[in-house]
């Protein structure tokens, strides 16, 4: 049997507050999903805003809307090879580093679609090509 060390960042144990990061799972339906592909983004994807009635979210032009339940608790790790070498690993096997834990979920509703907004429409006249 294979033995994986799992790294605990400090910030992970001053769970009192969320003063730095939270994080929260998201449940989206199946048909937005394939419009949600963040592969090989970087940076900010979208906005969050979350009030006594709900949270919503902005993401590649859509905006969705829906409250925070709370769930089971959920641990999402990241795996580093085993040469690497800022994070040692005493049995040279694969390192497994928590990155957050959770134990909050939304569901989101699509609310509006922001790109259909800026759709033009001509009432009149005749379009250049």
């Amino acid at each position: 049997m294979e033995e994986v060390d799992v790294i605990f960042p400090p910030h992970l144990w001053h769970t009192s507050t969320c003063t730095e990061q939270c994080t929260v799972m998201i449940q989206v339906e199946p048909h937005d999903a394939s419009v949600l592909d963040f592969h090989g983004a970087s940076g900010a994807v979208g906005r969050f805003e979350a009030d006594d009635s709900g949270v919503t979210m902005d993401l590649k032009g859509f905006q969705y809307s829906g409250i925070i339940h709370p769930g089971p608790t959920a641990m999402v790790l990241s795996m580093h090879p085993m040469q690497s070498t800022s994070i040692s690993n005493s049995n040279g096997g694969p390192v497994l580093k928590v990155e957050s834990i959770t134990d909050e979920f939304v569901t989101l509703t699509k609310s509006r679609d922001m790109m259909a907004t800026l759709d033009a429409v001509v009432e009149k006249g005749d379009m250049d090509e």
